[in-house]
C-alpha cells in the first residue's frame, strides 16, 4: 500500500499538480482502495460457487469528509438522464468526449489550496488543481463544461408548456468575450413578470436543507421537530437529489409537484404506459423509484382526468343496448341449429341450443 501512495505522489509532483506544504488546518487522511474490475466465480471453503468482483489494482483516495461537511454546497443543476435519452431518440449515432483528467484541468484558487492538503507517510501536500473527493467538484466541472460548449447548446430554453424562457435566454447571452463572441448584442430588458416570478417551494425543501446543510426551520414546534427527526432516518442526501428508503427497502428519489406530472404521464399515458387503473399507476411509479407524499391520490386524479381512459372505459351492463334479431343475411342461404340433450335438469332446462 505504501508503494501505491509513493507512486501516485511522485506522479502528481512531476505533473506539478501538488506541492509540499508545511501544515494546514484542513489536513485530510489518505486511503488506498482496490480498483474493481469484472465479476468472476470462485469456490469457497464449502465448495460453493460465489460471484466475486476481481481487483485489477489499487487507487489512492483522499478522505475530504471533514472539509466537505463545512463547505457550502453548490447546487448547480446537472442534466437528467431521462432528458438526455429523449435527445438521443431517433438518432443513428451517439458519440462523446472523454477529457483526460478533467478535474485536474481546473486551477484551485491559491487562497484555498491549503484546504486541499492531505497527509501521507512522505509528507503533507496540497493541490494546485482541483482533486477528486470535494463535494463541489462535480458542480464546478459541470459549470466549466457548459461555459466551454455554450455555443453548442440549444439557442433557447423552453419549459414543459412550450413557452420560451426569456430570462434564461438573456442570462445565457451575457457578455463574455471568450464564449459569446459570435452572439449578437441584446438590448431588450427583462420582462418584470418573468424576472420577479417565484417558483413553488418543493415539499422536501426542509428535509433537503437538513440533510445537505444540517439546517432546520426555526418555525417548527417541539412536536414537529420530534417528528421531523424521526422521519429523517428514512432520508439521505446524494447531491443534488434527496432520496427516501421505503418500507420495502428500495431507494426512491423525491420529486416535486411539477416533475411528478411528467412521471405520471410516462407511467400512464405514454406509448409504454398502458393506461392502467388508479391503483396500478402508482405501483408503476414506485417501481420506477420515484416518491412524493400524495403519490396515490395524485395518480387516481390523473387517471380520472385521462381523456383516453374516459372514452374507452368498460361499459357496464346497465348501459348496454338491447339485442335485436338479424333481419337479413346475405352471405348464407341456409342456417342450421344443433341440439344437445336431454341432460339433468338445471334451472328447469334440459337441452342446450
Amino acid at each position: 500500500m505504501k508503494e501505491v501512495v509513493k507512486k501516485e505522489v511522485l506522479k502528481l509532483l512531476e505533473a506539478g499538480m501538488i506541492y509540499p506544504i508545511s501544515d494546514s488546518a484542513w489536513v485530510s487522511p489518505v486511503h488506498v482502495v482496490p480498483k474493481k474490475g469484472g465479476m468472476t466465480v470462485v469456490r469457497n471453503e464449502k465448495n460453493e460457487l460465489i460471484p466475486t468482483r476481481t481487483v485489477t489494482g489499487w487507487r489512492m483516495c483522499i478522505d475530504y469528509r471533514r472539509i466537505n461537511s463545512a463547505t457550502r454546497k453548490d447546487h448547480f443543476p446537472f442534466p437528467f438522464m431521462d432528458q438526455m435519452l429523449e435527445r438521443l431518440a431517433g438518432q443513428a449515432y451517439y458519440c462523446f468526449l472523454d477529457g483526460y483528467s478533467g478535474y485536474n484541468q481546473i486551477v484551485v484558487d491559491p487562497a484555498d489550496q491549503e484546504k486541499t492538503a492531505f497527509t501521507c507517510p512522505f509528507g503533507v501536500f496540497a493541490y494546485r488543481r482541483m482533486p477528486f473527493g470535494l463535494c463541489n467538484a462535480p458542480a464546478t466541472f459541470q459549470r466549466c463544461m457548459l461555459s466551454i460548449f455554450a455555443d453548442m447548446m440549444e439557442d433557447s430554453i423552453e419549459d414543459k408548456k412550450g413557452v420560451e424562457n426569456v430570462v434564461a435566454d438573456h442570462l445565457s447571452r451575457l457578455e463574455n468575450p471568450m464564449v459569446t463572441i459570435k452572439e449578437k448584442c441584446i438590448n431588450e430588458e427583462f420582462p418584470d413578470e418573468k424576472l420577479l416570478m417565484v417558483s413553488k417551494r418543493p415539499w422536501f425543501a426542509d428535509m433537503a436543507n437538513f440533510k445537505a446543510g444540517n439546517e432546520i426551520s426555526e418555525e417548527y414546534s417541539y412536536q414537529q421537530r420530534k417528528k421531523f427527526f424521526r422521519d429523517a432516518h428514512f432520508y439521505f442526501w446524494d447531491d443534488p437529489y434527496l432520496f427516501k428508503v421505503g418500507q420495502d427497502g428500495l431507494i426512491r428519489r423525491c420529486v416535486d409537484e411539477e416533475e411528478s406530472q411528467s412521471i405520471m404521464w410516462h407511467c400512464h399515458s405514454s406509448s409504454y404506459g398502458g393506461h392502467h387503473s388508479g391503483p396500478r399507476t402508482p405501483a408503476k411509479v414506485l417501481q420506477s423509484c420515484f416518491f412524493w407524499p400524495t403519490l396515490f391520490k395524485d395518480c387516481v386524479e390523473f387517471v380520472k382526468r385521462c381523456d383516453n381512459c374516459q372514452r374507452t372505459d368498460n361499459v357496464s351492463k346497465r348501459d348496454e343496448m338491447s339485442l335485436n334479431g338479424m333481419l337479413e343475411v346475405e352471405p348464407f342461404d341456409c342456417w342450421g341449429i344443433d341440439f344437445m340433450g336431454p341432460f339433468s335438469s338445471s334451472k328447469s332446462n334440459l337441452h342446450i341450443l
